[in-house]
């Protein structure tokens, strides 16, 4: 509106400068013809002739200078719209622009949303490419590590029977508490993968209770009795027995048990595991140590990368997955907690879990 309202006032503004040039034309007009009349009315007729004479030669002068006026009026006129159609394309100019650039900034807007989605795409295949190599591992543990000791368990129950009336009772109990040991380890295991499983999908909560320490310890220590007994491991827990905290026993259990097992897979027979707990502030300190062989610098970088895990035998050749340490991260951050290993090969390794007694 304020553009329309200049070209009014520009083109009000030219024609007052032509106006008054009309106005000078007519006047001039006028005073000829009262001229003339004043001549007719005061001379004689040879004056007249003359003066008639004089008032024509004046005349043609004027109307050279008016015709050079119209002239100029022409080129004014000329000039005028000229300057109005500039006006006018200035103007349609002025409104493209504006509209180009807000067509720009429309067009940048969507590159830039593009940009974004792009960036979620790449970060969403990076996810699904993680989750697709989870859960190879995951599949490869299944089929491999938790069927492994229901063959041990099957051997020892076939034994059982079929040696059943050559046995002492002594002989039944002690076989039947070994089945016993490995059922229960095989029970972690399972335990181990549902809760790795349900951590992936975010449904894995904790659950605090008071507890005693110690007793959570022996608990643990007598899932992997069978093992200490064959390698004629020694374990020491040196927790206080007074030692109470609220922890999740489930994941303080299983965490603990998959320490334990690594001690004990790593650790020569005569070896000894040390394990001892201590509060401080709103924590639980948990240390495990043992006398075992240490683990390779190779290994160590990627204890906690699923994408690139590895294991090595241990010092009977057991057999490892590599899940154990990744899985006990990833509860001890669900418990608010942290985990963190010192270890030289042929000098042992030292666990250190600190586990929150805060919600």
């Amino acid at each position: 509106m304020s553009q329309f309202y200049q070209l009014f006032i520009f083109s009000r503004l030219l024609l007052g400068l032509i106006a008054p040039t009309h106005e000078i034309i007519d006047k001039f007009f006028f005073l000829q013809i009262t001229a003339q009349e004043s001549i007719d009315a005061t001379f004689s007729a040879k004056d007249q002739v003359i003066s008639s004479r004089i008032v024509e030669e004046l005349a043609a002068r004027v109307q050279i200078d008016v015709n050079i006026i119209y002239y100029l009026l022409g080129l004014l006129s000329v000039l005028v719209t000229i300057s109005l159609v500039m006006f006018i394309a200035f103007y349609k100019s002025s409104k493209t622009t504006k509209a180009l650039s807000s067509l720009n900034t429309t067009i940048q807007l969507q590159k830039d949303a593009l940009e974004e989605l792009l960036v979620k795409e790449k970060q969403l295949n990076k996810k699904l490419h993680k989750s697709n190599n989870t859960l190879e591992h995951f599949l490869s543990i299944v089929a491999h590590d938790l069927r492994s000791p229901y063959n041990v368990m099957l051997g020892y129950a076939d034994m059982l029977v079929a040696n059943y009336d050559d046995l002492s009772p002594d002989d039944i109990k002690n076989r039947l508490q070994s089945l016993r040991n490995k059922a229960y380890k095989n029970f972690q295991l399972t335990q181990n993968l549902l809760s790795w499983a349900l951590m992936q999908k975010g449904m894995l909560t904790v659950v605090r209770k008071q507890c005693v320490i110690y007793n959570v310890i022996e608990d643990t220590i007598y899932i992997h009795e069978d093992a200490l007994l064959k390698k004629d491991t020694r374990v020491i827990n040196r927790c206080p027995k007074s030692l109470t905290g609220m922890l999740d026993v489930a994941i303080t259990t299983s965490v603990l048990s998959n320490i334990i097992s690594n001690a004990i897979k790593y650790t020569d027979k005569g070896g000894t595991v040390i394990l001892s707990a201590r509060s401080i502030s709103d924590h639980i300190v948990f240390l495990i140590e043992d006398t075992g062989k240490g683990i390779q610098k190779r290994i160590k970088k990627n204890l906690f990368n699923l994408n690139k895990v590895s294991s090595m035998p241990g010092t009977a050749n057991e057999p490892g997955t590599g899940l154990g340490l990744i899985l006990c991260k990833e509860m001890i951050t669900k418990h608010k907690g942290m985990l963190r290993l010192k270890s030289k090969k042929g000098r042992g390794t030292s666990v250190l879990i600190v586990l929150s007694t805060k919600s």
